[in-house]
């Protein structure tokens, strides 16, 4: 066991996770490009933005949970057979905020069902080119259901998560991402692609839950516990700057392949569909140094040390801009040489492909410092993510004709200023903290 633990430590785990997570979203990108109809591919993808909008009702709410949960179960014992130790108020305060945190996911599921799924049915039916409801109709229920249904395995990820058991919560993960792909490459291959977007969704809910009541079921099995947990109140002071990057990440994702869905170029929007999955994984890939480094920034931040945070970011942000620049070369490239490959006729031209990259780095790049300025006490370069995702909507629809390259063009000229902006508030803060 003891070797066990030591080849899957926490910070490998977390890194493997990372690379199935990119593995099985690219291998499902190339199973959307080769097995589905341009039509369908523009469906797909319209269908996997709508359903992200679980993120609204989320709203970065996990990220407060992870901290939370740490503090609530310090000096609390897990044994392996899910008991939680020892007897007390602290016990009593970490299980009655984990039922309240139940509770919370179990409504937001419920909301799921009421609003978002009426509201993608809505945005479904607008496609000029649908002469049926029938093809997406049944795919989206599924889809609302399987949300509603996997919404508390969010919260008890977190609180796990937060609670110390990394390693357990990651293989998890590792095991619903990998699940969850498999059976969607399967009903893509059997021709029932829409279902397919469902399947990560009930994956996660199985895995979860089928572990949860396994191992952790007697965590929420106390009677004599108040239902007034401790530490909910003020929740939404703490979590608004985590709420403003959800909603930025979502807006900026989603919306444009809703807005070119919605314009009626289904085959224009599976195009848009996959370019974004694939420039989204190449910047996740690139950001991983970036990423990988935040804690270790975070807490060194924390106790007062600012000239090594300041060179570490910078040099991760650094080798970010130079592999994301070299991937994303090497993919237009190809992109133009190799244009009559099934692959990448289902991109955008190259052109438009050039452009969408580039309104990924702005963003990747305002983000990551906007993580870095708030570790500093500077706060508001989050909102202005948030203020420049939402220009998008606007942006493209002030153009006549409503088409990819305007949604593009929106996106970069949105995002440009705020990276403008993040980079002189970094240079300007090392100045400030590091003086020569």
């Amino acid at each position: 066991m003891s070797l066990l633990n030591k080849l899957f430590s926490p910070t490998h785990i977390v890194a493997l996770q990372k690379i199935t997570q990119a593995v099985t979203g690219l291998g499902t990108a190339l199973m959307v490009a080769h097995f589905m109809s341009p039509e369908e591919q523009g469906y797909f993808y319209t269908l996997g933005s709508l359903l992200s909008g679980y993120i609204i009702l989320d709203l970065g709410f996990s990220s407060y949970l992870l901290q939370k949960s740490a503090q609530l179960s310090n000096g609390l014992i897990f044994d392996r057979q899910g008991e939680i130790s020892p007897v007390g108020v602290q016990r009593d305060q970490f299980i009655a905020f984990s039922a309240w945190v139940f509770k919370w996911y179990r409504n937001a599921g419920v909301l799921a069902l009421l609003i978002l799924g009426p509201i993608g049915a809505y945005v479904l039916a607008q496609n000029g080119s649908n002469q049926t409801h029938t093809e997406w109709f049944w795919p989206w229920v599924l889809v609302v259901v399987a949300i509603a249904i996997s919404m508390p395995s969010i919260g008890l990820f977190a609180l796990m998560e937060g609670a110390g058991s990394i390693r357990e919560v990651y293989l998890l993960r590792i095991a619903h991402y990998m699940i969850g792909a498999l059976l969607a490459w399967w009903l893509i291959f059997s021709k029932l692609s829409l279902y397919a977007q469902a399947m990560p969704i009930i994956a996660t809910a199985a895995v979860c839950y089928g572990w949860y009541f396994w191992k952790y079921r007697t965590r929420w099995n106390s009677k004599t516990i108040s239902n007034k947990h401790a530490g909910t109140v003020g929740i939404l002071p703490q979590i608004k700057y985590t709420t403003s990057i959800w909603l930025a990440n979502y807006i900026f994702l989603n919306a444009p392949i809703i807005l070119s869905f919605v314009s009626g170029d289904l085959i224009s929007t599976g195009q848009l569909g996959l370019s974004i999955v694939i420039a989204n994984v190449g910047g996740a890939i690139a950001m991983s140094r970036v990423t990988a480094h935040m804690p270790e920034i975070i807490r060194q931040i924390s106790s007062g040390e600012y000239k090594s945070p300041s060179r570490i970011f910078q040099s991760s942000l650094a080798q970010f801009g130079v592999l994301y620049a070299s991937g994303g070369i090497v993919l237009v490239s190809a992109a133009f040489l190799f244009d009559s490959f099934k692959i990448f006729s289902r991109l955008l031209d190259p052109v438009e492909l050039s452009l969408l990259l580039l309104a990924f780095l702005f963003f990747h790049t305002s983000n990551s410092c906007s993580l870095y300025l708030r570790a500093l006490g500077y706060s508001r370069f989050q909102i202005y993510s948030l203020i420049a995702a939402i220009a998008i909507v606007p942006l493209s629809l002030f153009s006549r004709d409503l088409n990819d390259l305007d949604i593009i063009l929106s996106m970069c000229v949105s995002n440009l200023p705020i990276a403008v902006i993040s980079i002189l508030a970094l240079r300007q803060s090392t100045r400030s903290l590091n003086p020569e």
